[in-house]
């Protein structure tokens, strides 16, 4: 009995022993598994905290951008506009305030139209009407309403997306205006003198087709401006026959560049068959790479001013032959009695050469006795502008004196002013 009492005894004990492991274990267990979900909860909470300083990084990087965005958008050298669909201005940059002269707070809801000059509002309204009736880019250029100096702008607009409100640009082009305006002056006044020249102005490109013909060249020439545009010069048969060597030498020097400006002077034909004497005055203008871009030639008809030197000198031939073939001493002075011509004569009476005789040399031929008389008349004559007269001793190759009345008349031109004195040595011995 005592044994089985035992028995049970230690079995309930063991029993206890294992309830008591086994709760142990469980308890270990809860444990475990408790560590393991706080670790997990820590992990999602670093893992959190991750995501949030990410996020603020992306957050803080948005508004430097948008700092920056606006930033760009206000200190852009271009002038922005937003107005809506009656004009009225609804945001805009400080280039665009500065532009339309006023500080940015006092533009909002300010009229865009009232900063228009009026007469280009035509041209704006019509610009801003197919703004807002298309979808495309509209361009126009006005001028703004300023108290100093015109401002001209340049605009492109663009509606919005819900076609509320347009999107306008502005350039100021007032420079690029002000250059255009001087260039069309210089135009003018350039076609004001090509057209009002005294001389034929002709313009011709590198293969020497023309290009321009003024209305003197048609004076000169015959020939109508609608007749020589697009024709070489070979097609005109503007040249006399036997120039034409001459005249293609010239175009070879101006087409290889060697004479940027060359003077010539040729016989050319008219349309009517005249042939008349011209001068040339030729100038190669190049372009921005120093290539030949065209010739413009100045043309002077001096047919009348040949027919003048050639009957001056047939005039001057004759006067020589007659100089020379009378018996009296020839001479000639400038205005102030500086003698520098004599004929034959002289040189054969006095035994002298042009080099002695030039300017007051003849002073050596006369006696002594008789020279400060002449040369106090003489001087008196020039002085007054008179006609001269006096009678004085020569001396001869020989050596001998001969007794000469001598006489001097000045020569006037179509002034009445005296341009030289023409004298004679009558031999009165």
């Amino acid at each position: 009995m005592k044994e089985e009492s035992s028995k049970d005894h230690e079995s309930i004990t063991i029993r206890q022993k294992a309830e008591e492991k086994l709760k142990k274990a469980k308890t270990a267990k809860r444990i475990l598994a408790g560590e393991i979900d706080h670790k997990k909860l820590l992990h999602e909470l670093q893992v959190h905290q991750i995501e949030l300083e990410m996020q603020n990084e992306e957050l803080q990087l948005a508004v430097e951008k948008a700092e920056t965005a606006i930033a760009l958008y206000d200190f852009a050298p271009m002038s922005y506009f937003t107005i809506d669909k009656d004009c009225n201005i609804c945001q805009l940059n400080l280039s665009g305030a500065k532009l339309l002269g006023r500080e940015r707070t006092h533009l909002v809801n300010e009229n865009f139209i009232h900063f228009i000059k009026r007469e280009d509002l035509p041209v704006f309204k019509d610009f801003f009407s197919k703004i807002m009736e298309t979808d495309s880019k509209q361009t126009c250029e006005v001028c703004l309403s300023s108290n100093v100096s015109p401002l001209y702008v340049y605009i492109e607009g663009i509606v919005s997306e819900l076609k509320q409100k347009c999107l306008l640009t502005a350039v100021d082009i007032s420079k690029r205006k002000r250059a255009e305006e001087a260039l069309r002056q210089n135009e003018q006044r350039l076609k004001y003198h090509f057209e009002n020249s005294p001389l034929a102005v002709i313009e011709w490109d590198s293969e020497f087709i023309v290009t321009q013909w003024s209305a003197e060249a048609e004076n000169i020439f015959g020939w109508k401006k609608a007749e020589t545009i697009g024709k070489q010069i070979d097609a005109l048969n503007l040249i006399y026959e036997e120039d034409i060597p001459a005249v293609n030498d010239t175009i070879k020097r101006l087409i290889s560049g060697n004479e940027q400006i060359f003077i010539s002077s040729n016989r050319n034909i008219t349309k009517s068959g005249k042939i008349i004497e011209s001068i040339w005055y030729n100038s190669v203008l190049l372009d921005d790479q120093g290539k030949l871009s065209s010739i413009m030639s100045l043309v002077q008809d001096n047919s009348d001013r040949k027919k003048a030197e050639t009957a001056l000198r047939e005039s001057e031939v004759f006067f020589r032959n007659l100089a020379e073939n009378i018996p009296q001493l020839c001479w000639m002075t400038n205005t102030d009695g500086y003698i520098f011509w004599y004929n034959q004569r002289w040189y054969d009476y006095t035994g002298t050469t042009p080099e002695q005789m030039e300017g007051w040399g003849w002073k050596s031929v006369h006696h002594p006795d008789h020279i400060d008389k002449v040369i106090e008349k003489w001087t008196r004559a020039l002085k007054v502008q008179e006609p001269w007269e006096d009678t004085f001793p020569i001396r001869s190759t020989n050596g001998e004196y001969g007794w000469f009345l001598s006489r001097a008349f000045p020569i006037r031109n179509e002034n009445g002013e005296i341009v030289r004195w023409f004298g004679t040595n009558t031999n009165i011995t």
